[in-house]
């Protein structure tokens, strides 16, 4: 995948704000999530900047359960990013 089609790629935010299947539980989901220390230093050991591409839709209950947590994570790292 090309960087031009990643960056095209809806982010969370975007995906929530466009859903017509749960909206209102994808944002209480997200607003509740929550990311432990150690996971957020395994991503930063690491030492390369992750771009991880998610194949999901709004009506996937099963996606509700780690998501939400993904784009948290995102906020305490800069070597993560998902589209």
């Amino acid at each position: 995948m090309t960087r031009a089609r990643f960056d095209a790629a809806s982010r969370f935010d975007e995906m929530v704000a466009t859903a017509t299947k749960y909206a209102d539980l994808w944002t209480l989901t997200r607003g509740r999530a929550s990311v432990d220390d150690a996971a957020v230093a395994a991503v930063e050991a690491l030492g390369v900047p992750l771009h991880l591409v998610v194949l999901s839709e709004d009506w996937c209950i099963d996606s509700l359960g780690s998501l939400p947590y993904l784009d948290r994570s995102e906020e305490h790292t800069s070597e993560l990013q998902s589209h």
